[in-house]
């Protein structure tokens, strides 16, 4: 990275509509209730980078780069359900897979094709786990949701009975 003072404006520029737009986007989804749609934003933001940096590089000099793929996949699993996880941990699992056996060097190839074993493997099995603790999560949020709704119906059954009280009761002293 370049310090700030040498960077060329037409690149300060783009880092800035970039970063408006990584974190722009989202945020405005959330402000306006879309909580779904800020999370899938933030899923195709980090697989889209995260693609771009495994086919730029090796395995081995971004593998602790690879948790980022994994936030998408905790995110998919809670957040978006069982049909984006499958789609997020498939994606994330086949371009590092991809990615390990495009190395021409066969000692390279074969610590890469580990690393993405590893990867994989970890990757499925926190999935089984997110698939069930997501389902477990997302029925209790329901669930909560649901009963906020009874809550507020049964308030407002009593402020209508409550006004319908008061109503009597004027109507009871101007006849008395």
């Amino acid at each position: 990275l370049l310090p700030s003072s040498t960077i060329p404006p037409l690149v300060a520029a783009i880092r800035l509509l970039v970063g408006s737009f990584v974190f722009g986007i989202p945020l405005l989804l959330l402000r306006r209730g879309h909580l779904r749609g800020a999370v899938f934003v933030v899923i195709a933001i980090l697989l889209s980078l995260m693609t771009y940096a495994v086919f730029t590089a090796t395995l081995r000099s971004i593998a602790e780069n690879l948790a980022f793929f994994t936030l998408a996949i905790v995110l998919a699993g809670l957040l978006g359900g069982r049909t984006s996880l499958i789609v997020v941990f498939g994606s994330s699992a086949m371009v590092v897979l991809i990615s390990a056996f495009r190395s021409a060097d066969p000692a390279l190839r074969s610590d890469e094709i580990a690393i993405a074993a590893n990867f994989i493997l970890l990757n499925g099995l926190m999935s089984v786990f997110i698939n069930y603790f997501g389902i477990t999560l997302r029925r209790s949020l329901r669930s909560s949701l649901e009963r906020e709704e009874d809550l507020k119906r049964e308030i407002d059954h009593r402020r209508q009975a409550e006004e319908k009280i008061n109503i009597l009761n004027q109507e009871l002293q101007q006849q008395v």
